[in-house]
């Protein structure tokens, strides 16, 4: 079954983890060839291929890692296991986030960085002024002597 829309969520339930992840690839974006060598670029093509491969099939005891599933959702442009989830915990699936909205996030986090950025470099600046003042102080008794 293919989607018109990668974001297009199916309705069709999934018969099991290993279902979902299926759909996964073969209705997402890229192929296995591409997922493994996302996933696992320092292996050489074959072995990612056969990794990939067992953790599609249900009869393997090789699974996905959380980060590489995450990482594998994205790359192929698919959310099945992440809805599967959802279905076999009784939550409701997820929308997917604007990117608008994740752009806003983003600025205002670089707005706040920038802030905690200018009050430690404001802070410093104080200290180092003190620091000054104090040297000028103890040194000042000397100078005097000398003049």
């Amino acid at each position: 079954m293919q989607f018109k829309d990668e974001t297009e969520m199916n309705d069709e339930p999934y018969a099991d983890d290993c279902d979902a992840l299926q759909r996964m690839v073969r209705n997402g974006r890229k192929g296995i060839k591409e997922l493994a060598a996302h996933l696992w670029p320092y292996m050489n093509q074959s072995s990612g291929y056969a990794r990939v491969a067992a953790c599609l099939n249900p009869e393997k005891d090789k699974k996905f890692a959380l980060d590489e599933l995450a990482s594998a959702m994205k790359f192929c442009g698919r959310y099945d296991p992440l809805y599967y989830l959802c279905d076999a915990t009784l939550h409701a699936r997820p929308e997917r986030r604007a990117p608008r909205d994740e752009e806003v996030q983003i600025v205002e986090t670089i707005k706040d960085a920038t802030n905690v950025l200018k009050m430690a470099l404001s802070q410093l600046e104080n200290m180092r002024q003190q620091t000054r003042e104090e040297d000028y102080a103890k040194d000042s008794p000397r100078i005097a002597r000398y003049r």
